[in-house]
């Protein structure tokens, strides 16, 4: 297989890359910073750059194009959570800087791709949870999330050659959940106590520990309805 992962340099990105690699697959990396120890796999191929650069679309796939026919999957990854406080706090600015990276810069690059010569036969969204939920503190994280499920299901309709999803990871132990433990204002947002308390036990897996459930989930999306959102921890 010829997989795509954005955000490939750590967490979630950096586990199914090493994951895919270890199975004989060739990953394509798309990320900011340069991972020492997935350059050095023969398999894994790095393509630097930041995603809100509107030229770097053109340039993945001018790069894609030289080396393959088909890509048979797309995991659009990478995403930021943005500060949790709440919504009257939050500036326009900062909602915009979300919004373009983790629903504008996925919608660049998809364009670029379903428009090139290349077979596209799997796209998954990474969302979350929060998408669903509207946990106080976390309202552009969880809009930005909802617009990338709806975005994903539009585009679903569109292309229908092409199986899309969007599926939430669940709990996952990853530098995001560090600055989560670092909030001290629990009262007001009750998620992040919850979340502290998951830290360090089965609720909240490492990246390499979720990344084979991840992956067997991609695989079961492609059974289901093309656009379908999926929550990891609603799936038996």
């Amino acid at each position: 297989m010829n997989i795509i992962i954005t955000g490939s340099s750590s967490g979630i990105g950096e586990a199914l890359s090493k994951f895919y690699c270890s199975k004989n697959h060739s990953v394509f990396g798309i990320s900011r910073r340069i991972n020492p120890h997935l350059n050095s796999l023969s398999n894994f191929f790095t393509i630097q750059g930041n995603l809100t650069d509107e030229n770097l679309p053109i340039e993945i796939v001018k790069v894609l194009e030289n080396q393959l026919q088909v890509i048979d999957l797309v995991v659009l990854n990478a995403g930021i959570l943005g500060r949790i406080d709440r919504m009257e706090n939050q500036t326009k600015e900062e909602i915009i800087e979300l919004m373009e990276i983790n629903v504008w810069a996925n919608k660049r690059l998809l364009d670029r791709l379903l428009k090139s010569g290349l077979e596209i036969k799997q796209v998954v969204a990474i969302s979350s949870g929060a998408s669903k939920n509207g946990n106080a503190g976390w309202g552009p994280y969880s809009i930005s999330k909802a617009a990338l499920n709806m975005l994903i299901k539009t585009y679903a309709s569109e292309f229908p050659e092409v199986h899309f999803s969007s599926i939430a990871p669940g709990l996952v132990q990853t530098a995001m959940q560090d600055y989560i433990s670092s909030i001290s204002n629990e009262k007001d947002f009750p998620s992040v106590k919850y979340l502290k308390r998951a830290r360090g036990t089965d609720s909240m897996p490492s990246p390499e520990r979720l990344a084979p459930k991840l992956v067997a989930l991609f695989q079961k999306a492609k059974q289901l309805e093309n656009g379908i959102y999926l929550d990891i921890r609603d799936i038996d």
